[in-house]
């Protein structure tokens, strides 16, 4: 499946989700995934729900379905990136990866490339924390419907 993917990179605190959410608000003529890519251990789901009590249990997997809505969490097993964007590639139009050091996609970069990172696909440097004009945000926008397909 040919889907545009385009990766959000920039240091801690650089503006990344927020900007994310912002054009997520510009796109929502689309179906948009966004993949978060931490180095950091992701929270447990909410204390008290079943998923996290089969979790702590043991799961390896816990999953829960409803109309409209569906979540899966994983435990001691890695899911790699590559492999989320092929389960979601035909459920979207288009993938937002934020972070992600060592993926190397088509690029949003926000502030310095962050140290052990690879880049070679910038698209657009943008400033830490930007406050971009509406017309920049449309820019920005179409400039991302456009990106190189995975």
């Amino acid at each position: 499946m040919n889907i545009p993917v385009c990766r959000f990179l920039g240091k801690s605190g650089s503006g990344k989700t927020t900007l994310i959410d912002a054009l997520l608000k510009r796109l929502s003529h689309l179906r948009v995934a966004v993949i978060k890519h931490t180095r950091h251990s992701l929270a447990q789901p909410g204390t008290g729900k079943d998923t996290a009590l089969h979790l702590a249990a043991g799961a390896t997997v816990s999953a829960g379905v409803s109309p409209g809505r569906s979540e899966i969490f994983l435990q001691g097993t890695d899911l790699g990136l590559e492999e989320l964007i092929s389960f979601v590639s035909g459920r979207v139009d288009l993938i937002l990866i934020e972070g992600a050091r060592h993926f190397d996609v088509p690029t949003i970069l926000l502030g310095d490339v962050p140290d052990d990172s690879v880049a070679t696909n910038i698209l657009r440097t943008l400033s830490m924390r930007p406050n971009l004009s509406p017309e920049q945000m449309d820019a920005l926008v179409s400039g991302l419907t456009r990106v190189s397909r995975v």
